[in-house]
């Protein structure tokens, strides 16, 4: 195989294409899988269309060379400016795979003098060196340096480009979203896989024509002008574990002399934000956890935390069990009625005093467990096993505990708290396993159910070593191997025998069921949380608004295939479901008589005490990203009927 750089002839174009609107070629690069360092047999070719655009192919082989083929596909993707094809067949060459996300100029893997290094070197020389540079700049979790990205602007006519360049210059992290695509890698093998990218029309034409765009990202955003203006939105962000839209709401609560003001004051706590974003509640908006949980500062907060409790990271991860605990607690006190979520509970506590307050709990919670391991007896000593000993080839071995006794002798030798999760395994279905690698390191596993179809699935939620260590890789490898067979087709006839003792339990707590311990102190917080929560509402929403949030059970309705036709602002019709034989209080979501979903079965009591009491209530799209998980895809907005002829409610 050779590697060549030239224009392609004119007379290689068949005749019949001549007429029609195909760019040419300015140049073409033929690069080997070897020389990329990918190991499939396929040909990878480069051309630089007359029209600025770079296209990249992945081809038979036997194609390697071959200007034919090349002179066939810039016909074939004329009229595809968008980048939508995903595969091209054709007699002359078979298939060709457009690479929207390999890299614009590649440079194989070869010495810098080798005479195919200089080829790729001579095709990267004549693309547009401004763009290159931006992209690359960019560079951060996400790759931006594509030859789609690349396409959106150097294809642009000059004033475009340079207002759209001007602006992913000046606001990289705000921009970026909106006017390219985010690959989770750059790659020489597939085509749209792993991309994402949130378009919003009123920011792209405010940087078309000029117009106020830091208003435009402020309203996109839901953002001060005072935070878009701010250094911390000049650079783009690595990892931060929580969106960064969410995360910029969360930002903009905060005082602005508080506030972080470079990026890495947000990579530098980005393991801790990944706990934080478990407890945010998709239904909370971020900008009031800000204004209170951080009203001392981004950096003092985590400071202060970091100062009492070195292993930080640890110490949040061991907030979840207490919390578990004391949600259980909640529901006997006089200002809590009923049980309130983990995630609520999270909120109200650091919201009432702070977060250093909750983990100080936390860590007197678990000295106080250890000193009282053993549960109340109770009638139910052992649970159906579903897959009993797993054994994973050079990794090690799984034992699935279903002995109260066992579970409490795990928690013993551990030195943590799984000892007290026998009422999940009970009436949840939870499944704890003890995991032992070949070379000895032992974990315990904790592995929830859920409702899947006709079916349960288990998913693993915690995977502990001794003292609430972290596990290493392959520990989490042994942790995924048992998830994997516990889902296997052969484990259905237990996974169903599970499911009919479930589904036949009564809603809410059993007669019996044991209680959770706390120790005195953190009874006494926990009062006074739940009073502080109960004299200033949790945090408010906008006007009119009685709930914002994502539409549960999405993707397992009819949203995916109509997706193409919702529209921000679009209505919903809420619609009471008392007979639904997994919630009395279900509140399903519809689009012009098409189920979306439901209301979150952790927000829909208020929302079905208004419908039953008649009162007629709106419901609108706040926002759409089909690029997002599922879950996090469709946000619906329920308005009171004060709010219903605002026209910007929903927004």
């Amino acid at each position: 195989m050779q590697s060549l750089i030239s224009p392609i002839p004119a007379a290689l174009l068949p005749a019949e294409c001549a007429p029609r609107t195909a760019p040419g070629v300015r140049a073409r690069l033929w690069l080997s899988p070897a020389e990329l360092g990918e190991n499939d047999r396929d040909a990878r070719l480069w051309l630089h269309l007359d029209d600025g655009r770079v296209l990249a192919f992945r081809l038979p082989a036997d194609r390697f060379g071959d200007d034919r083929a090349a002179a066939l596909l810039t016909v074939a993707v004329a009229d595809d400016a968008r980048g939508m094809l995903l595969e091209i067949r054709d007699p002359a060459f078979g298939y060709a795979i457009p690479l929207y996300a390999a890299p614009p100029a590649p440079m194989p893997n070869l010495p810098w003098g080798h005479p195919r290094h200089e080829a790729a070197r001579r095709f990267a020389e004549g693309l547009d060196q401004e763009v290159l540079r931006l992209l690359a700049g960019m560079e951060g979790h996400r790759a931006y340096a594509s030859v789609r990205n690349y396409n959106r602007l150097a294809a642009l006519a000059p004033v475009l480009r340079e207002r759209r360049m001007q602006a992913l210059a000046r606001f990289p992290v705000l921009a970026a979203p909106i006017l390219l695509t985010a690959h989770h890698r750059l790659e020489h093998f597939g085509g749209k896989r792993h991309a994402w990218r949130n378009p919003n029309d009123a920011v792209t034409e405010a940087i078309d024509r000029g117009r106020d765009l830091v208003g435009a990202l402020a309203v996109h955003f839901g953002i001060s002008r005072g935070l878009v203006r701010s250094p911390l939105c000049r650079a783009m962000w690595g990892a931060t574990a929580i969106p960064a839209a969410r995360l910029l709401r969360l930002i903009d609560g905060i005082p602005a002399h508080r506030r972080p003001s470079h990026p890495e004051e947000i990579e530098r706590v980005a393991g801790y934000l990944v706990w934080l974003n478990h407890r945010l509640d998709e239904c909370v908006d971020p900008y009031f956890v800000g204004q209170t949980v951080f009203k001392a500062g981004w950096n003092e907060v985590w400071e202060a935390c970091e100062r009492r409790f070195p292993d930080l990271q640890r110490n949040l991860a061991d907030t979840d069990d207490f919390l578990r605990a004391a949600a259980a607690r909640t529901a006997r006190h006089a200002n809590a009625r009923r049980r309130l979520p983990e995630n609520a509970l999270a909120l109200a506590w650091m919201r009432a005093q702070g977060l250093p307050s909750l983990l100080k709990a936390s860590a007197r919670w678990h000295a106080f467990v250890l000193l009282h391991r053993n549960q109340p007896a109770g009638p139910c000593q052992e649970v159906p096993s579903i897959l009993g000993e797993h054994v994973c080839d050079r990794l090690g071995t799984a034992r699935e505990i279903i002995r109260r006794d066992d579970l409490v002798g795990e928690g013993a030798q551990m030195h943590h708290c799984v000892g007290q999760y026998w009422t999940d395994c009970v009436e949840d279905g939870t499944r704890i396993f003890s995991l032992r690698l070949t070379n000895g390191e032992r974990a315990t596993g904790e592995y929830r159910c859920g409702l899947r179809h006709d079916d349960l699935e288990f998913r693993l939620v915690q995977l502990r070593g001794p003292c609430n260590a972290e596990p290493g890789a392959p520990m989490r490898g042994l942790a995924a191997s048992v998830a994997a067979a516990l889902n296997a087709p052969a484990c259905r006839p237990a996974r169903l025998q599970l499911m009919g003792v479930l589904l036949r339990q009564p809603n809410g707590p059993r007669p019996g069921r044991p209680q959770a311990l706390l120790d005195p102190a953190s009874e006494a917080e926990l009062a006074a949380v739940l009073d502080h929560a109960a004299a200033r509402p949790p945090c408010p929403t906008r006007p009119g608004e009685l709930l914002r949030a994502f539409v549960a059970g999405y993707d397992h309705h009819n949203g995916p295939a109509i997706e193409a036709h919702l529209a921000v602002g679009d209505r919903l019709t809420l619609a009471r479901e008392p007979d639904n034989p997994y919630d009395e209080r279900a509140v399903r979501i519809d689009w012009r008589g098409e189920k979306l979903g439901y209301v979150p079965r952790t927000r829909n009591a208020a929302i079905a005490r208004r419908l039953d009491a008649g009162e007629p209530l709106s419901c609108r799209i706040g926002r759409l990203n089909p690029a997002a998980d599922p879950w996090a895809r469709l946000e619906f907005v329920i308005l009171d009927r004060d709010a219903e002829a605002a026209p910007r409610a929903a927004g």
